[in-house]
Parts: structure tokens; sequence; C-alpha cells
């Protein structure tokens, strides 16, 4: 449904908006409650000072990546529990961002 509502006082008159509505009468819905996805994963405390909780709610195993802000990987490694424990005290302060397969998370570490 398309709302169409004037501007600076102006509405549009009843030819406008027939021709807005057959504009529109052939377009899809393209987002709808069943294609949300929420995140496969749930990564606490961030900021943080060194060790990430990764939460994952789905049953495969999944491989981990960290990427420095260049992109660069500086770590990575397996996730096959439902709660991971990651280390970035080696890490330097900054942002990093974990990938886990399609899904990225900015990661701040202080």
């Amino acid at each position: 449904m398309v709302h169409i509502k004037g501007d600076a006082g102006h509405s549009a008159n009843a030819t406008q908006r027939e021709y807005i509505k057959s504009y529109f009468s052939d377009c899809e819905v393209t987002l709808d409650i069943n294609d949300y996805k929420p995140n496969k994963v749930k990564v606490y405390p961030n900021p943080t000072n060194s060790i990430i909780t990764v939460t994952r709610f789905s049953d495969q195993a999944n491989q981990y990546s960290v990427f420095n802000i260049l992109g660069q990987p500086v770590l990575s490694g397996s996730i096959t529990s439902k709660i991971t424990h990651i280390d970035l005290s080696e890490l330097v302060s900054n942002i990093y961002f974990l990938k886990i397969n399609d899904q990225v998370i900015k990661i701040i570490r202080k």
C-alpha cells in the first residue's frame, strides 16, 4: 500500500491518485514477516576488554573470522557449541569485525 500525502498543504487530486494507484498496481511486496531472519548469533559484551561470548541459535557448526578495520583477518576458529568464548586479549584496542557465515558483527575491543 502506498500512502499519498500532499506537500506544503496541497493534496493529490483524484486523477493523480488514480495514476499513482495504477503505476504501483503491479508491484510485489518484497518483505514479509516470513522473510525476517533473526540473528543467528548473539555476541556480548560489546565493547569488550578481552573475551567475547558467542551464543548461537542454530545447530550447525560455524567458522568465524575476526577482521581489522582494513579487512585483514587477525583471528579465526570454529564455533562447535551453543556458547563459545573468543579471546581477543592479543588484539590491540580497536574496532574489529566478527564474521560468522553470512553475519558480520562490529566488535569494539577496549
